[in-house]
């Protein structure tokens, strides 16, 4: 039976759409395990109601198929998706959810679907700057560097394996072109970050505000950065010291949203 996709709805997300830009492709994986011949990275297109690759057919049988699908698509992956830090500025990308599954021609035999549910790849980092009760001025916040001896700043992701074979670049992530961001005004910086385990189970966080450098080593919950996780810090600035005022940890994907499988 050949296997296309009715629906595809992400895990939560702070945006208004709950389902994925139908404009956009989603990218299939399969593995050569049971006798199938494997794929990385078919694109796939919303067609006629439903999501299909863009070529070929992917067919199930009696043998159980070994799949993966994510969103949005990367046109540069191949056997693995590639990754990098960066700043949530609204670009989808920062939502990348990928599902390992397994299919089979009985499995949608009268169902017609395979309900699964998205999992994001990377760990979320909030910062939200408050001005102390010494400081009275209200300067630009301009830059920000998170650091730890074990973040990278790129790396990639395997979908069928589920895991992340590698990571390069820099051990830290820094913003030096900020802007709209002025201390009073509760400014908030939201990145996406590679998930690592950190060494000594602390974030170093540098910030530069009015054009002075401050810096704070908070311990972040169970010393990670987790996937589908996500980190709110609270700083407090005074003109000469920065103060962690809070740290919360809640799951980026609050709730489960099932994609919808069928056979065509």
């Amino acid at each position: 039976m050949p296997l296309a996709i009715s629906q595809v709805d992400l895990p939560d997300k702070p945006v208004t759409r709950a389902a994925v830009n139908q404009s956009k492709h989603i990218g299939f994986y399969l593995s050569n395990e049971n006798g199938y011949t494997s794929f990385n990275n078919k694109e796939g297109q919303y067609s006629s109601g439903k999501w299909i690759p863009v070529s070929g057919t992917v067919n199930l049988g009696q043998n159980t198929a070994k799949l993966a699908v994510y969103y949005p698509y990367v046109v540069t992956a191949e056997a693995t998706i590639p990754l990098s830090a960066a700043v949530y500025d609204g670009d989808e990308s920062i939502f990348l959810c990928a599902k390992r599954f397994d299919a089979t021609n009985q499995s949608v035999y009268k169902t017609n679907s395979i309900s699964l549910v998205l999992e994001h790849v990377y760990a979320r980092l909030k910062i939200t700057l408050a001005r102390g009760n010494n400081y009275s001025a209200k300067p630009s916040w301009t830059g920000l560097k998170v650091q730890n001896t074990t973040m990278r700043s790129n790396g990639t992701y395997n979908p069928l394996l589920d895991t992340y074979p590698s990571t390069s670049g820099n051990n830290y992530y820094e913003v030096t072109a900020m802007t709209d961001k002025v201390l009073g005004d509760n400014p908030t910086t939201d990145l996406r970050l590679i998930p690592c385990t950190l060494d000594g189970g602390t974030l170093d966080i540098t910030i530069t505000v009015g054009g002075k450098e401050m810096s704070v080593s908070p311990a972040i919950p169970d010393g990670a950065l987790q996937r589908g996780k996500q980190y709110n810090l609270t700083i407090t600035v005074d003109p000469t010291s920065l103060t962690m005022s809070s740290i919360s940890t809640l799951d980026w994907t609050s709730s489960a949203v099932s994609g919808s499988y069928e056979t065509n």
